[in-house]
Parts: C-alpha cells; structure tokens; sequence
C-alpha cells in the first residue's frame, strides 16, 4: 500500500514493505516480452510492442567511489516508532529500514527496480514467470545472493521469505495486511536456499511488489517470539531490543530512544556491489518529532548532515545555507496532497453521514480553489505544471493524461447542494442534512505541521462559503493521525485507522507498484473492522462497486501493460466518485551537508536512504 506521508509512502505503495496494491485480462505467454512505454500509455493496444522489462527494470545508478569511515547524522522531524517493517505505514519508519531491513530489490532514484538482496530480478520475457496450464494461478521463479547472512552471522536465505510468508499468516497477527501472501499456496526453496519457486494460486498483479519488495524476517529470532507479541516485541523502538535483533541491511542497530536512533556498519552485510561494506561507520537518526524549525536551525548550523522530510514552503529556509555547509535541493516526488472523506456514515467525528453522499462530495471538491491554495500554502512557490486531478502525479507511467475533474465553482458546487436536498434549515449558516437532520459540521483531522494548518484554514474558509463547516485538529503524527489499528484506542479522536474523523489531510507517496498504490486504498475489503482485526488501509472506509471491479481487473493482472489499462480506469472512477479529492503536487526540499557524497533523492516510497550503503563524506 501506499505510504502515508507525515511531513507533508514501499516499494506500497512499497509500505508498509512493498505491499505494496480483477474478469480478468488472459495474461501473456511467459515467452512474450512484455513490452518503455508511450509518453502517454493508451488503453487500446499500440502497434509498436512496448519493453516493460526496460520499464520494470532499466535503472541508470553510477555512484561515486568512496572512502570507507565517518560518520552522517540524518534528521527527520517525526520520530520513528516502529522497525518491524509489517507493522510500519509512517514514512519516518521507512527512512530507517532503508538501511537496516532490505529485499530482494530495490526502486532507485529515476524509478527502476534494482536487484539488492537478489542476484537477479524475475522477468516474464526471462521465463521467470510461468502461467499454469489451467489459466488460473501461476508460478514465480526468484533468487538471491549466495553467502548472505543476517547481522549476527547466521545465513540469510529464501526460507526466510518462506518464513515470513508462513508467519504474515498466522492467525495470531495482529492487525497487519495478509492480501497477496493469502494467495500464495506453495513456496518451494532450494535445498541450498538460493532459489525458489512461488506459485499463487489465483492471478495477482502485486506479485512483483510483494516478492521483490517485501524484506524477509529472520527466522531463527523471530520464532522465538509469540506472534502475537511481535508488534511490541519484535523491533520495536527500545534499544535492549534492537542492539540484538538481526537485520539485513548495511547498517545495524547500536543505540535506540525516542528521538535517536544510532546504527553501525554491520560488517556481515555481504549484499552489496562486490560484496564491498557500507562505506560508513556510523549513522544515526536525529529527530525532532513535530518541530520542524528546530531541525531547519540545527542544519543551518552544521550540526546536521541530512534534513529530510521538508517540503516546497520548507525550500527558502535551508536555501541560503553557507555553501562550506550544505546545499538545498527542490526535487520531484511521487506524492500527492489530498483531502480524504471518511465515509462510514457512523456519525459525526467517526464518518459523517453526508460524506456518504457523492452529491456532497462532489461540492467539496469544486468548493476548493486548488491553485489559491498552493498559493497560500508555498507562498512564492512556483506553481506545479499542472493542478492535481486524480490519484496519479504527472511523472507516473500510470497516469491517465485524459482525465478532466470538476472545476472550481462555488455557485456550482451551492447548487449541486440544494439540489441534493441540503438546506440551511435552522438558519446559523450551515447546511442540515436533507428534511432538517444533523448539520454539515465535520470534524477535520491532520498533523501538526505548520502547512498543514495552514491549509485546514483554507479549507475551512472554502467549505463555510457552501455552508459546510470543519471543526479543525492538529495531532501528533505518530501517536495518533497514522498510529496502527493495535497502538491506539479505538476511540482515539482523529486516528485515521479506527476511522475517529470526518475529513482528513495528509500526502501519499507513491511506489512502482501499481497494484500496491490503488487496492489497499480503495477496495472495500480492505476496511478495517472490529471483525477483521483492523486487516486493511482503506481508511477511507469507501465502498463502491463499480471502483471494486475495476480493482479486482487490476488484481488479476499478471502483466503491466494490462495493469497499466486497469490504472486507468480507476482513476476515472476516482474523478467521477470523488473518494477523496486530490489537492496539489508539489516538489520535496532536502538539505545535505556539503562533505556528503552520493545521496540521490528518491521519488518513491523506498526512501532517500535507498542507497545510504553508498553514502561516504569527506574526512
């Protein structure tokens, strides 16, 4: 699924690890190659056969040879919370398990997957993906690096993966996704453990983010721990814990607390370029949870190597840093802003019941003029290319380039109200239900970054002008906004995952993961419930046919031109739906230290640590 944005999500979305996420298309012979895409995909077939495998996989990556040593101190201002990787939908959690839990690949940063704990990735065209016979389920062929081990030297292997399939499924989870390891029926390891046959029993387009995305636990510690115990007990933020628990990646865990978290070169790491180490000593994590300010001033000061999570309106405030310190960086990323509707219909603060209704939805979204409100959110920030219209940025090979959203009108926008029977029946200005109900006064959840608030008195201001009114809160990202189903109480106001708001603001990052990006989000199986232990991220508690079908189309999509097709027809059902209305693009700021060498900002939900083994600094 995708990663929720604090700041402003694995491969999920690659979050929480690469889950991303159906009459179906009848999928290619494995033989045929699927096919760089158009500039603009089209959904009816092109004559020219397109190479998705140069799509998938054609990364360009040169970075500088460095010099082993130093160390690089990286600042975020949300704080990590959880390091078990299947329990972690926050961004901050993802920056950390870039450089400690890894998979077999990696999205770089001119958006390709790369093998990482792999000797190789699976190709259709290669013969890695077989159909079966039936034309129902089918067959994935994966491998990884020989000689690998976990940090404290035992081996690292595909029956770790088995393992983790094996234990995502244990009826004891608590609270964590199953879709896509439920459709795996047989997982067939090597004797030597270095290749696997998977097969799934039904198509299932996540494939690729869920076998290449996933990072595999280690067995031999996670199997001393009761599932049912692993989200406290497992990799939790607690330094006892982590100084000991295995891990994959070129860095381990030496010191952990709320607002530090210090990792060492693990020197069993043997999956990088050559077999060579990371070629830092040391880094650590510096945070400054919900103080965003004090990690600009110690940057500017050199006290910091890395400030990351910092968005376009963060740009001026690091761009004048002394050059014998830092540069700015303003990049692209994979992310929208949006506004979501929780639409349970529960009752005020837990899903109002007129968000049920397109009709209101609909209004809210031509209410708001989403060029004045980037305007008033970055002022003197250049404005994106384009405004943003569905649930796709404009650098995505998915986008749908043909989609037109309502436009802003707010006599329209009045009109389609008072037509749907919303009348300010008890005359203090707001809108009551139709035949005299309950009022249209929302309650308005997001964090408590400074644009954000700054953006919930825009909204507020735009949806008072339809008779609409937003109780606005602002809440810690971690403990309450994004906290997972088993961390917060289920009447937690404002937590997103036990559906304790009616309006909520906050970003998705986006990953290469079609499937990923889309079902998690927007499937009405994936609603979390009491009944299914808070399995599932569509916290939009949003459930229409029509949206249903065409990601069951995408679910059986074994191939990306089909997966590509069925994108968009989703977005078309977004525009036309209005499940949530997509607000602006924007660029990231990202401040580095000038003796800092080969960070490359990375799009995606893998992270700027995507690469962090590389990273090296002047001594």
């Amino acid at each position: 699924m995708r990663n929720r944005l604090f700041g402003l999500l694995a491969s999920a979305a690659i979050v929480a690890a690469a889950c991303g996420g159906a009459a179906s298309p009848t999928p290619a012979p494995a033989s045929q190659a699927p096919s760089q895409p158009p500039a603009s995909p089209s959904p009816s077939p092109t004559p020219t056969p397109i190479d998705y495998d140069a799509l998938l996989y054609n990364y360009s990556y040169s970075p500088e040879p460095g010099k082993p040593g130093g160390s690089v101190i990286a600042s975020d201002w949300q704080a990590a919370n959880q390091l078990n990787p299947y329990y972690s939908n926050a961004f901050a959690n993802s920056q950390v398990l870039a450089a400690t839990m890894r998979s077999l690949g990696v999205v770089t940063a001119d958006g390709h997957w790369k093998a990482d704990l792999a000797q190789s990735l699976p190709k259709a065209s290669a013969g890695d993906v077989v159909m079966d016979s039936s034309g129902g389920g089918f067959t994935v062929k994966i491998n990884i690096k020989p000689g690998l081990l976990w940090s404290d030297g035992q081996p690292l292997t595909l029956n770790d993966l088995k393992f983790t399939w094996q234990w995502v499924l244990d009826p004891n989870q608590p609270g964590i996704s199953t879709l896509g390891w439920d459709v795996i029926d047989r997982f067939d390891v090597s004797a030597d453990g270095l290749t696997a046959e998977v097969h799934f029993k039904e198509p299932y387009a996540g494939w690729l983010g869920l076998l290449v995305g996933s990072p595999p636990l280690p067995e031999h510690y996670m199997k001393t721990i009761p599932v049912a115990e692993a989200n406290t007990k497992s990799y939790p933020v607690d330094g006892a814990i982590l100084s000991k628990a295995p891990v994959s990646g070129p860095f381990k865990y030496e010191t952990a607390s709320a607002d530090t978290i210090v990792l060492v070169r693990n020197d069993n790491w043997k999956a990088g370029e050559g077999g060579r180490l990371a070629y830092l000593d040391r880094l650590t994590y510096k945070f400054f949870p919900d103080n965003k300010e004090g990690m600009i001033a110690a940057f500017l000061a050199g006290e910091i190597d890395v400030a990351v999570d910092l968005v376009q309106a963060d740009y001026d405030a690091i761009k004048g840093v002394d050059p014998s310190i830092g540069r700015a960086i303003l990049e692209p990323a994979w992310l929208y802003e949006h506004l979501d509707f929780n639409q349970a219909g529960l009752g005020r603060g837990k899903g109002h019941p007129a968000l049920k209704d397109v009709e209101v939805r609909r209004a809210i979204a031509q209410a708001i003029d989403k060029v004045a409100m980037f305007q008033t959110v970055f002022p003197g920030s250049p404005l994106p290319d384009e405004p943003a219209c569905s649930n796709a940025t404009p650098t995505n090979y998915w986008r749908n380039p043909n989609l037109q959203c309502l436009p802003f009108d707010v006599a329209a926008a009045n009109k389609r109200l008072d037509d749907a029977g919303y009348k300010d029946t008890d005359g203090d200005g707001i809108r009551n239900m139709p035949g005299g109900g309950e009022n249209l006064d929302f309650v308005h959840c997001s964090s408590q970054a400074g644009f954000r608030q700054t953006g919930g008195a825009f909204l507020a201001k735009s949806l008072k002008e339809i008779g609409i009114k937003l109780e606005e809160n602002y809440v810690d990202s971690t403990a309450v906004f994004f906290a997972n189903w088993p961390d917060v109480a289920p009447d937690t106001k404002c937590n997103l995952a036990h559906g304790q708001y009616d309006t909520a603001e906050f970003a998705y990052v986006l990953s290469f993961d079609l499937f990923g990006n889309y079902y998690y989000s927007y499937h009405s199986e994936q609603i979390p419930t009491e009944e299914n232990n808070g399995d599932g991220y569509n916290y939009l508690r949003f459930s229409n046919p029509e949206m249903d079908a065409a990601l069951d189309t995408l679910k059986a999509a074994i191939l990306t031109k089909d997966q590509i097709e069925a994108a968009w027809k989703i977005q078309e059902i977004y525009v036309d739906q209005v499940p949530e209305v997509a607000l602006y693009y924007r660029n990231e700021a990202r401040g580095i230290s000038t003796r800092l060498h080969n960070f490359f900002k990375n799009p995606s939900t893998s992270s700027d640590f995507w690469n962090v083994e590389d990273w090296w600094v002047d001594q």
